[in-house]
């Protein structure tokens, strides 16, 4: 099991500026005590698209996606002749790169590369067909499909031969799919390099879009000034062992994005420390009713996106969003 199970995850409720209490747990199960406060936008409902009825054969390792499939294994060259070129190639804390496939929210897809061969796969694609189960599907599908018993969680996991199968759910809304992560257990952690912190803030950036556009919202826009504020603010919690909007000196996130030189009409702010990975970070705070307050704002038009890596700090990685208007 990768080292993102073995942390405890914290997430802060960080909405506008006002500074609200946090939550610590296992990220598996659910968190139970949750807190209370003030919210920044009303919800939006998601739609589902329906799937695509495609088999791709009973290869556990096989997904069906963008209107072609993906077999762990396949080189890089079946994958570009099938999908393209990517739009960028991500470095990652792991001994793999991420081809990052985000030309279209609706269907974002990272695929997992070491040495020219997929290792494994993300994606919340309206369109993806995993052993059956689609976007949108529900705990009981999942578990006739997978024979399996879940109780439904945040993220749903299977263990196979050779890697493992994490199903993420909605469970604040709908209790249905929402996306799928498969991954080889050979995979290798290395380490936090400033190419790799950069990369991480750009995965958020797209998840975060991804999130939007399943209920039809439009991207927001890249401030490197917002991303700015973000990162000294996730390196400021990291050196001064604290976890909070308001920093040792009482600024707040507006204080910050003002010192960048941003004048916004609205901001809001999410942080999240203990995730070494962008994936299950943006799935912790979707699933935590304020956080995707922010994320799913139409208030909002820009975002900046802040990760650091500090293995003496408590938490060892947190990372902060910033968005305005």
């Amino acid at each position: 099991m990768r080292k993102y199970f073995t942390y405890k995850y914290i997430l802060l409720y960080g909405i506008l500026l006002i500074t609200a209490g946090f939550y610590l747990n296992y990220f598996i199960p659910k968190p139970s005590n949750q807190t209370e406060t003030s919210l920044t936008a009303d919800y939006v409902t998601p739609t589902v698209a329906p799937t695509p009825v495609i088999d791709v054969g009973s290869n556990a390792g096989a997904i069906f996606v963008r209107n072609a499939a993906i077999v762990i294994g396949d080189s890089t060259k079946d994958l570009i002749e099938k999908f393209g070129r990517p739009a960028r190639i991500a470095v990652t804390e792991f001994d793999y790169t991420y081809y990052i496939y985000n030309n279209d929210y609706k269907k974002l897809l990272f695929v997992a590369i070491r040495e020219d061969q997929v290792i494994g796969f993300y994606t919340d694609s309206l369109d993806f067909k995993y052993q059956g189960i689609g976007y949108g599907a529900t705990l009981e599908q999942i578990n006739q499909l997978l024979k399996e018993s879940f109780s439904l969680s945040d993220v749903l996991t299977k263990t196979l031969s050779g890697y493992h199968v994490s199903i993420l759910m909605d469970t604040l809304n709908t209790d249905k799919t929402v996306g799928i992560y498969v991954m080889s257990d050979s995979s290798e952690a290395r380490d936090f390099n400033p190419k790799v912190i950069t990369s991480e803030e750009q995965l958020v950036y797209d998840l975060t879009n991804s999130v939007r556009a399943r209920v039809g919202l439009s991207p927001l826009s890249w401030s490197s000034s917002a991303g700015q504020a973000a990162r000294k603010h996730s390196e400021n919690m990291a050196a001064n062992h604290f976890f909070g909007h308001n920093d040792p000196s009482l600024r707040s996130p507006g204080d910050r994005l003002n010192s960048e030189g941003i004048f916004y009409q609205k901001c809001g702010e999410n942080i999240i420390a203990g995730y070494d990975n962008a994936i299950l970070a943006c799935h912790g705070w979707y699933n935590s009713e304020t956080h995707r307050k922010n994320l799913l704002s139409e208030r909002f038009r820009y975002l900046g996106v802040g990760f650091a890596y500090d293995k003496d700090s408590v938490y060892k990685t947190y990372i902060t969003q910033n968005f305005y208007r």
